[in-house]
């Protein structure tokens, strides 16, 4: 396989060397004066089918998601934030007296879905440590922990504005901040072992019957934090002070996730479960594959007679590939937008990310969204030559799948619907050339 790269090299290095009047290459043309011809292929068949992986992890350092909104296609996706907040100090001032706590929490710029709608933020206590089971360091969106469902410790309806706002601010509950005043004012607790004795943390969720939008918040600690107000009294007037909790956004094992889940029961997608390896074809998805981050569904993409290029005479090199997939407008809108890009990965028969798919300097290889104008077409560009080479230079024949995820597959809800190859308009198609040497006569 080397060796017909570098044949392929070679001649994209002579095509580069002669004007377009010098050398024109058509389709099963002998090149110049050798037994070398160039094939122009887009007749392969492509297998789409969608699946879900059983967990997607939440690593650090990425965004607080909260909200919900509903599809016809993808039901209703809803977001729920699990927090641990520490204080940043145990001192209080003696004199102090308490005022009031409230959560903050700014903005991250992302948001998905309408934003035009009010929307309601509950916050609860959670009743258990918020660490992650099994000695594992980092949560999942399926993960979850108990809390006082019951009562709130805050409430708050507001029109959101995560692009041209800075935060939200929830009022929380006066009895819930003066305990806390009052416990580390009186040195009840020095530490944080004792702080996380009687405070584990916090949940934001919204409220189910709003139909609104996902919405970022920053983990930054000089920017989402919970603040408790006090006064000192002076001789003339009190000077107001305040204390915070903040994230510990850098902690290993992980103190917060988002728990994100989406009901699809009364969709297309209903027949999508948690068993990562059920494949749902694209013909029974009317003739598409489905994208949504954050709740882990993918498409699985397959070239099932790629390696039908072996019955070609003569010996072989793949020039260059380009799977073209197609979105449908109708799919996509200013509050659904798609993705620019679409990294792309192998899978194995298991349904587990293998890998990534490099191309030969090792940099990342990824779907480009591109729009041709002209003919109303909005698709996403693969380039899988180094991909066509692996599978067609391996004697397994066990195949490598490929997928396609977002950048911030575990840290947004965005959703895509790509075309099959038996789609009535706009079909998804891969493009190869592949040269051909030592051809019998």
């Amino acid at each position: 396989m080397k060796k017909l790269m570098w044949l392929a090299l070679l001649i994209l290095a002579v095509i580069a060397c002669n004007t377009a009047d010098d050398i024109t290459l058509e389709a099963g043309e002998t090149f110049t004066d050798t037994n070398v011809r160039v094939l122009k292929l887009d007749t392969f068949d492509l297998e789409f089918t969608t699946f879900k992986f059983d967990s997607v992890q939440m690593p650090l350092g990425d965004r607080i998601l909260v909200g919900n909104y509903t599809d016809e296609t993808f039901g209703k996706t809803s977001s729920q934030s699990f927090i641990e907040m520490i204080p940043e100090s145990y001192d209080i001032d003696n004199e102090g007296v308490y005022d009031s706590i409230v959560l903050i929490m700014a903005y991250d710029n992302y948001y998905y879905n309408d934003t035009l709608n009010q929307m309601t933020f509950d916050v609860h206590e959670v009743t258990e440590r918020i660490e992650p089971y099994n000695d594992e360091t980092y949560f999942y969106n399926t993960s979850t922990l108990n809390y006082n469902e019951n009562e709130t410790l805050g409430s708050h309806s507001f029109m959101p504005r995560p692009m041209d706002g800075d935060s939200i601010r929830i009022k929380l509950d006066d009895e819930f901040g003066y305990n806390l005043f009052d416990q580390i004012q009186g040195n009840d607790i020095t530490d944080l072992d004792e702080f996380r004795e009687n405070f584990k943390g916090i949940t934001v969720k919204s409220q189910d019957n709003t139909n609104g939008s996902v919405l970022g918040f920053s983990v930054d600690t000089e920017e989402t934090m919970i603040r408790v107000y006090y006064r000192v009294p002076e001789d003339v007037s009190d000077i107001e002070q305040y204390f915070d909790l903040i994230i510990s956004a850098t902690s290993t094992p992980a103190t917060y996730f988002n728990h994100i889940e989406a009901d699809r029961s009364s969709t297309i997608l209903a027949s999508i479960t948690n068993d990562q390896e059920n494949l749902i074809s694209s013909e029974d998805l009317d003739n598409a594959a489905y994208i949504q981050a954050g709740v882990g569904i993918a498409p699985r993409i397959r070239i099932p007679n790629l390696k039908s290029l072996y019955e070609i005479d003569g010996d072989g090199s793949v020039l260059n590939a380009v799977m073209k997939i197609y979105v449908n407008s109708e799919n996509f809108s200013d509050q659904l937008f798609l993705n620019d890009s679409l990294y792309a990965n192998t899978l194995d028969r298991h349904m587990d990310i293998s890998e990534e798919i490099t191309d030969y300097s090792g940099s990342s290889v990824f779907g480009t969204l591109l729009e041709n104008s002209e003919f109303s077409e909005i698709y996403y560009s693969l380039p899988l030559t180094t991909y066509t080479d692996v599978i067609l230079s391996s004697e397994s024949d066990e195949d490598l799948y490929i997928t396609l995820i977002p950048s911030e597959y575990e840290s947004s809800v965005n959703r895509t619907i790509l075309n099959d190859d038996e789609t009535n308009n706009y079909t998804a198609v891969l493009e190869l050339t592949y040269v051909i040497y030592n051809e019998e006569d």
